[in-house]
């Protein structure tokens, strides 16, 4: 289910979209393929009382996708979703961390706008250059 306030700010959105395209209501349910009291409920901020093939013929009409998007205690699900990717880097820290290396974990960068993050970053401190 949408929440409440996610499902008003969709139907602003889907709302906007249509009138930016000049369309109608009914010239919007035509292309989505339902009618137009779902394209106005949804417009109305009901998407959550509605079915989400539908939502999604709507936004897809007006060439637009709807992501969705599951959060739980914070960052908590990313990290129970990749559990398997966790344990994996906890336990090369531990490796390298054993071989005198110093490591860090979940480093991340932004070069000329490009933006990721570096699993692992490991130096061993014997062996580097001050720069």
């Amino acid at each position: 289910m949408i929440a409440i306030m996610d499902a008003h700010r969709l139907g602003t959105a889907l709302r906007s979209l249509r009138i930016r395209r000049n369309w109608r209501q009914e010239d919007l349910a035509d292309r989505a393929d339902v009618s137009v009291d779902d394209v106005s409920r949804a417009e109305r901020g009901h998407a959550d009382s509605m079915a989400g093939r539908k939502i999604r013929a709507i936004a897809l009409a007006l060439d637009a996708h709807i992501d969705y998007s599951l959060r739980w205690h914070g960052g908590d699900l990313d990290r129970l979703l990749n559990a398997r990717h966790a344990a994996m880097q906890e336990l090369v820290i531990k490796i390298l961390e054993g071989a005198g290396w110093q490591a860090v974990p979940e480093v991340s960068f932004s070069i000329f706008g490009e933006r990721g993050v570096i699993d692992i970053v490991a130096w061993h401190a014997r062996h580097a250059r001050s720069w």
